[in-house]
């Protein structure tokens, strides 16, 4: 992010996973990071953060029984995303050249905050059954005029000139690899996107971010870990 800072960055991660991972698990040991911790027992969300002035803070603790209230990590949220329920499975061509499971949800348009307008959505989710249902790839679309907006007149208010064009980004798992244990995991997720603009669906995809992912497939867990009263600051 800052220029003059790259070459010392390069000097710390070396050229391999091996002395980047060295310098990340360092920063972790480090108090002056800042760090947040995140248990979920399947009851009750537990978290607690770090920063370098005042150390640790208080643990907060919610009941949510229907789930963590927490987006998880990239990885998870990528590889098998939340899906409303007002989503629908349908067959298109690319779930049936690919043999995948596509699963569609639509959204309205709305007026934010500002006058600033949000489109109608389209999000679609196409699922590998044959591979732990992993989420191989995901389009959200943000469409001007869609057929599905029920509201026909929600843009009457609005200036024009706030009404700005569609959108397209689309997260593909490009790798994929499979664990001992038979559990299948990304490797690679790649995102492309397009620009808000008017000719968004011929537009070229620009390639915006390249993830790739490293498992620890054998992690050692110190006594504890997962207990909310062992947490630091206690």
């Amino acid at each position: 992010m800052i220029p003059e800072l790259g070459p010392q960055y390069r000097e710390q991660l070396g050229s391999s996973l091996e002395p980047l991972l060295v310098w990340a698990r360092r920063r972790y040991e480090d108090p002056g990071t800042l760090l947040a911790i995140h248990l979920y027992d399947g009851q009750y969300y537990n978290s607690i953060d770090r920063d370098g002035e005042s150390g640790w803070g208080e643990l907060n603790r919610a009941y949510s029984p229907k789930g963590d209230i927490e987006l998880s990590q990239t990885m998870t949220y990528q590889a098998w995303p939340t899906i409303a329920s007002t989503a629908r499975i349908i067959q298109d061509e690319y779930a049936r050249q690919n043999g995948l499971i596509c699963i569609e949800n639509l959204t309205q348009g709305q007026v934010l905050p500002q006058g600033m307008v949000g489109h109608p959505g389209r999000f679609l989710y196409y699922l590998d059954s044959a591979r732990d249902y992993l989420c191989r790839r995901q389009v959200m679309e943000w469409r001007p005029n869609a057929d599905w907006q029920q509201d026909k007149t929600w843009l009457k208010s609005v200036d024009p000139k706030k009404v700005g064009g569609g959108g397209l980004v689309v997260w593909e798992i490009t790798e994929v690899f499979q664990a001992p244990n038979g559990h299948w995991y990304p490797r690679v997720i790649v995102q492309k996107q397009t620009d808000a603009r008017e000719d968004y669906r011929s537009a070229p995809l620009k390639v915006y971010d390249v993830e790739t992912i490293y498992l620890d497939l054998s992690p050692t867990f110190p006594e504890g870990i997962f207990d909310p009263k062992r947490l630091p600051g206690q």
